[in-house]
């Protein structure tokens, strides 16, 4: 059976990009620039996934997570520049089933999106690798999945992989798994700070060679 999935996000290359890997890997694929649009396109075709960008001009990514989660049901990720973690907390207490922060490779996007929909499938959720891999209370805390998402971005690590470098630096700093996790999302928002402060002149070599787009917007 295939699997339809709905993209939402107003930058249309990203939105190009996305969704092209989508059908490429088999999905059906529903395409979304605005909140407005994503919102009547899950009312009439209720897909089995929505990936929802947050800053958006209009209704953004939480407002259409809200109308999704208490009126229709509809299960959702975040796929978002946003990496503060205040920004990550809201996002998750929104309902969504994961969170993940641009810029993802291709491969590792499909990965997470086939995992997630296994988990509804199964009605169980984190996946059972993920399950198998956490213990204690950071077995329920999305701040791992997070910190576990930055990792396999930025050091091209699988999904256990992750974890393990997450549990060696929990045990080299003498915290908890959380504790870590923590650390290593407020190390990519303070990185990405920086790089604001010193405006798109300065920064925008580096931007440009951690970003597909070279574009520096959620």
């Amino acid at each position: 059976m295939t699997r339809t999935v709905l993209v939402c996000d107003d930058d249309r290359l990203v939105l190009m990009s996305i969704t092209a890997a989508l059908r490429q890997a088999g999905y059906s694929v529903l395409e979304a620039d605005s909140g407005d649009d994503a919102i009547l396109l899950a009312r009439q075709h209720k897909p089995d996934l929505a990936i929802l960008d947050i800053r958006m001009d209009g209704k953004s990514g939480f407002d259409v997570a809200a109308y999704f989660r208490d009126y229709l049901s509809q299960p959702f990720v975040f796929l978002t520049a946003c990496s503060n973690p205040a920004e990550i907390d809201e996002g998750m207490s929104q309902g969504a089933l994961a969170y993940f922060v641009k810029p993802i490779e291709t491969p590792r996007l499909l990965q997470e999106v086939a995992a997630t929909l296994e988990a509804l499938d199964a009605r169980s959720e984190p996946p059972a690798t993920l399950r198998t891999l956490l213990d204690g209370e950071s077995q329920r805390d999305h701040r791992d999945w997070v910190a576990a998402g930055i990792l396999m971005a930025t050091e091209s690590l699988d999904l256990h992989g992750a974890i393990s470098r997450l549990a060696d630096l929990a045990r080299a700093d003498g915290v908890s798994l959380t504790a870590a996790a923590t650390r290593v999302i407020q190390a990519l928002a303070d990185r990405r700070g920086s790089v604001a402060e010193r405006g798109p002149l300065e920064a925008g070599g580096r931007e440009a060679s951690s970003h597909p787009n070279g574009r520096a917007r959620d």
